[in-house]
Formats: structure tokens, sequence, C-alpha cells
């Protein structure tokens, strides 16, 4: 790919660096999920079986920044609103989801519709197995006017990509108590190519599948200060399996500071507050570290999210 292109200046050199990427990335997994760093809040993108947990009625968004410095690098925006089919009525076994994300890479935008639905079935009063099941569709655009194509006869980017709609079919599942959770999910099991206008495959879907868990743990008898270690395993055909580590301190169900590390070389802190016991607001901060050879050209990635509930916003798990 590195010799198709060519720029003039160092940013439009370090975005041709990352549009290789861009493909090996859409190559690996079609259907890319939206990337957020507080995964254990907004843990319906990757597992359906999360919808409704709350019991509420919740509004979720986030909006993420992500390369800071890195022209044409990811930018995110999320929406998501969920509920029990009857929000009324106490012990509702059904949820409903519907979200809604749009991301730019480059010369791409891509918008995700999608709905979530999960059922409960509870084993005994603290015992809770969910399963959900998640279908919405893609629609990707690609402007590679946008790019300086040294191969100007090169078919593969003389035709751009309109509209192009791809479906995705998902499948989660978690089994919980008040104090832990345990999910495995895999958000899109459909296998879906896309092709240039010469029948060549541009990306190729490959199924990623997510293991994640957590724990509540009360360190003081009033309850006032609580510790929620969590992880999330992501794995791909044909790659490593991707770790992430995190912990969190919550005081007095008002303030939550966290901090979580994937073994790749990525670190994030974030905070969130609850203004009101309906609204929760925060913020994410996520930076590179290590040997990772990206850290010389980008200087982090933000993200800001908004979490607002009918009920009270005092979720065990997070």
């Amino acid at each position: 790919m590195k010799d198709v292109f060519m720029m003039n200046s160092y940013k439009n050199y370090m975005f041709m660096v990352l549009m290789p990427c861009f493909f090996m990335v859409f190559e690996v997994s079609g259907q890319q999920e939206m990337a957020s760093s507080r995964y254990m809040v907004n843990a319906e993108i990757i597992n359906p079986a999360y919808t409704g947990i709350s019991g509420d009625l919740a509004i979720k968004t986030f909006g993420r920044n992500q390369w800071l410095g890195v022209e044409g690098a990811p930018r995110t925006i999320w929406a998501s609103i969920s509920s029990p089919l009857n929000p009324l009525r106490r012990g509702n076994l059904a949820s409903f989801g519907l979200s809604f994300g749009a991301e730019s890479i480059g010369p791409s935008n891509k918008m995700q519709i999608s709905g979530d639905y999960s059922y409960t079935i509870s084993f005994r009063s603290d015992l809770k197995v969910r399963l959900g099941l998640k279908a919405g569709v893609d629609i990707l655009n690609t402007d590679f006017t946008k790019l300086r194509v040294r191969d100007i006869e090169n078919d593969l980017f003389t035709q751009n990509i309109e509209n192009d709609l791809s479906p995705f079919f998902g499948v989660g599942g978690m089994v919980h108590t008040d104090d832990w959770y345990l999910g495995l999910s895999t958000p899109n099991i459909l296998k879906i190519n896309l092709y240039s206008g010469n029948e060549t495959v541009l990306l190729r879907n490959k199924s990623h599948h997510y293991l994640m868990g957590g724990y509540v743990l009360q360190i003081d008898r009033d309850g006032i200060y609580e510790v929620m270690p969590a992880f999330l395993l992501g794995a791909v055909s044909g790659a490593p399996i991707r770790t992430n580590l995190s912990v969190s301190l919550r005081y007095r169900n008002r303030l939550v500071l966290g901090y979580s590390c994937n073994i790749d070389g990525l670190m994030s802190g974030r905070v969130s507050f609850a203004l009101t016991d309906k609204m929760e607001l925060g913020y994410a901060y996520d930076w590179l570290y290590g040997d990772n050879s990206f850290r010389a050209y980008s200087s982090g990635s933000h993200e800001f999210f908004m979490r607002f509930e009918f009920g009270l916003i005092n979720s065990k798990f997070f």
C-alpha cells in the first residue's frame, strides 16, 4: 500500500501510514465495533445481553477523538436508548435497545444502526442469566478522491464506495449477581465481503469474540468505598488475543476514578461524576506507553460520555 500514495506534508504522510491500517482493520473485522474507553458501561456495543440491565429506561452517549495529532484519525459518536419492555413493572424478563453510531476514518465514513434484545432467566434471588440478540446495518461511504494516488490507473481507487450496506447479526450471554458478572459474546457472526467496482475484495469480515467480567468489592462496612476490577478479552482469527485489565474506585455512588491497561501498549484514565441521581457525566483519556511505535505521532485520545437513567444511577457493576 505504501507505494500507492504520495503526500507532501508530514501530517498527510502520517495519514497515509494509517490508511493501510484502516483497510487491515476492516479486513479483520468487517463490522468493527465502536471503540470506547468505558466498555464496562457501554457493554451492549459488544454484548447485547447487557441491554436493559439497569432495569430502567436509560440513555447513554459518548464522543471519542482518537489519535490526536494525526490527520484522518478516527472520530466516533455513539448513542443508545434501552428499557425493559414494561419499565413500570419490576422484575422484567425482556428488554430492548436501539443504538446509533457514526465513525470517520480518513476518507471513509461509517454509520451504524442496531437493535438489541435481551431476556433474563432467574435461578435464585440474586443469580441471573441473560441472553441477547443484536441485529443492524453498517452504511459505509469512502471518497477516494481525497487521496493523492501515484498509480492513477489502479482500479482499486477509481470508484468510490457509496452507501454500501452491510447487515450484521450478533449473540451474547452473561451470568451475574449483584456483585459480579461474566459475559461472552460475538457482536457479528455474519461473513460479508465488500467489493470494488472491478470485483476486487476491499473489506472482509472476521467475527470478533469477547469475554468480559468484573467484580464489586466493598472495602468498608458502610459501602462508601467500592473497588471494581474488570477484564476484557478479545479474539479474532489470525490475530493475537487482546487483553484489557481495569480497576475503578467508586465513592458514595457519586464519584468514580478508573484506570485500565492493554498489553499491546495502551493505558486509559477516566473519571465520572453523578451530577444528580439520574445523570452522570465523565471523561477518559488514553495514551500509549512502552515500545508502541505510534507514540511519536499521537498525543493520545479523548472521550466524553453521558448517562441518563429514569431510575437511580447505582449500577453495582460500574
